[in-house]
């Protein structure tokens, strides 16, 4: 019969052999664990086949001592009666016999067949941590090396979306703004403040120019006369308004930069909260283009809203505001 099949079919048939073979002789543990799973149920069912028998066997007394105790309880204690009584208690007492062996059979195989289980997972056992140590490849047994999920965070690129990066571009680009708003705003009133004092000092000069002469010249007559005292006091003045002019400048840059780096919204631990939830910031987060909005920036799922919108967008507030208006 082997002559008559393809010579392919027998090559294929050999190698698979020879494979068979290599894999028995690579793996003891596996194969030994296969053999022990294969054996472990049909020797302990035999055990529980016995079991059950002998089970069968004391089971079947247990009606008839039951009747034979219930006739001797209904016996009266008369001395006619005696003899019967008698007679009930040696039957009572031979089933009790034939039960006890039974018992202790079922005892017996109850615990050989514990012990086999025992000896059973035990070699199971043995052969799990065989198979462990020599039989499986670690990149089988723990994972790859290189997978992401195993990877350092500080070598975990950081992946924004581009949602994510139009929000943070925009979200800079809105406070720049704001910054500049008020820093100009500031500047705006310092010059018209400086425009006005210099205008009110030319229209007092003028007038002093236009005075009566004699004003003018006992004006010049008390200037002449406290020269030397005008000259000191000038002087310390000057030296007093240039220190003054300095402070303002430097109280003008902190004010400047204190007013570009405020929040109104802050924490207990002082750090800038914003969006209904009061939270920091995090996430994917939507700026109102209300003026003058008191939280700025919402977090996108607070919203309600499922991606960025497109254009301007107002939260709860600032729209009611635009409504009142």
């Amino acid at each position: 019969m082997s002559s008559s099949r393809p010579r392919s079919f027998r090559l294929r048939e050999r190698n698979s052999l020879i494979r068979a073979a290599k894999a028995t002789e690579a793996y003891p543990g596996l194969n030994d664990i296969t053999d022990a799973f294969e054996a472990f149920p049909s020797e302990i069912v035999k055990y529980f086949t016995l079991y059950k028998e002998i089970d069968a066997k004391y089971i079947a007394q247990i009606p008839l001592l039951h009747h034979k105790i219930d006739q001797f309880k209904k016996q009266p204690k008369t001395e006619e009666n005696l003899s019967k009584r008698v007679k009930l208690i040696k039957e009572v007492s031979e089933l009790l016999t034939k039960m006890l062996p039974c018992m202790e059979e079922k005892m017996h195989v109850a615990s050989i067949a514990a012990d086999r289980s025992i000896k059973y997972v035990d070699r199971i056992n043995d052969d799990f941590e065989l198979i462990l140590k020599g039989e499986i490849p670690d990149s089988v047994r723990l994972g790859q090396i290189n997978h992401p999920a195993i990877i350092n965070d500080t070598k975990i690129p950081e992946i924004k979306s581009a949602q994510t990066q139009r929000s943070e571009s925009r979200r800079e680009a809105l406070a720049a703004k704001k910054a500049a708003n008020e820093t100009d705003g500031d500047d705006t009133g310092n010059t018209t403040n400086t425009a006005t004092t210099s205008n009110r000092a030319k229209n007092r000069r003028d007038k002093d120019s236009n005075a009566n002469p004699k004003k003018r010249k006992a004006t010049s007559n008390n200037a002449t006369t406290s020269h030397s005292t005008s000259t000191t006091t000038s002087n310390s003045n000057s030296g007093n308004s240039v220190i003054n002019n300095s402070n303002r400048n430097n109280n003008g840059a902190n004010n400047t930069q204190n007013t570009s780096n405020a929040h109104p919204l802050r924490n207990s631990q002082g750090e800038p909260v914003y969006c209904y939830c009061n939270q920091v910031s995090y996430g994917e987060m939507v700026g109102c283009d209300g003026e003058d909005c008191k939280r700025e920036w919402f977090h996108l799922p607070c919203t309600g809203l499922a991606t960025l919108p497109r254009g301007k967008w107002y939260c709860d507030e600032c729209k009611a505001k635009k409504n009142r208006k």
